[in-house]
């Protein structure tokens, strides 16, 4: 149920980087972005420190404590991250979203065919495709009830199309990458050294 990937791509010159514009080649010459995991609850999130701060995920419900010892262990103010891309609308994901936002400031970007999951604080489990995976939800649909995510409203509404993340000093794009729930959503960071791409 928790998947996370991580690959490096060896730049290939056959490949279409027209999405790098001048902005992006500069600051991949500067290299100065890092990347920051964090845990939150059950969750493991991301900061990027670029040219701006971006975080990815917010974690399960009831997390802000631990959003406020990570980043202030880490030396970022809250306000300097400047937008907060949600990766899939389940309640481990978007779990301390509000609080986040209210802290830092930021936007909060999920796809739009699970904005509403935070906008009306809906926690829909996905189906078991195995047996395992049934009864596994099954069990969690027990917990269900004790879990509250807080509703806030989604700033940006993803699509199916590339979003850059240039705006927000990072080299890279969101792409839309259904399969894990049908608003999936992955980062692609360019780095000099290749690309890093994630889904969580």
């Amino acid at each position: 149920m928790y998947r996370k990937t991580i690959e490096i791509l060896v730049p290939d010159p056959s490949n279409d980087f027209s999405y790098l514009t001048k902005e992006i080649i500069e600051s991949l010459e500067k290299e100065k972005a890092t990347i920051y995991p964090i845990t939150l609850g059950v969750d493991q999130c991301y900061i990027i420190r670029g040219e701006k701060t971006i975080m990815i995920d917010a974690g399960s419900p009831k997390q802000a404590k631990s959003f406020r010892k990570a980043v202030e262990r880490l030396s970022i103010k809250p306000e300097d991250i400047k937008l907060i891309v949600l990766t899939h609308g389940h309640w481990d994901h978007i779990g301390t979203a509000k609080e986040i936002k209210d802290l830092t400031g930021g936007k909060l970007a999920l796809h739009q065919k699970e904005k509403d999951w935070l906008e009306k604080s809906l926690k829909p489990l996905p189906p078991g495709v195995t047996a395992w995976g049934k009864t596994f939800g099954k069990i969690l649909a027990l917990f269900m009830p004790l879990i509250h995510i807080s509703a806030t409203d989604v700033d940006i509404v993803l699509g199916d199309g590339e979003f850059p993340l240039s705006e927000y000093g990072i080299p890279g794009k969101i792409l839309y990458t259904p399969g894990h729930s049908m608003g999936s959503v992955s980062i692609v960071y360019c780095s000099i050294r290749g690309i890093l791409s994630w889904e969580t």
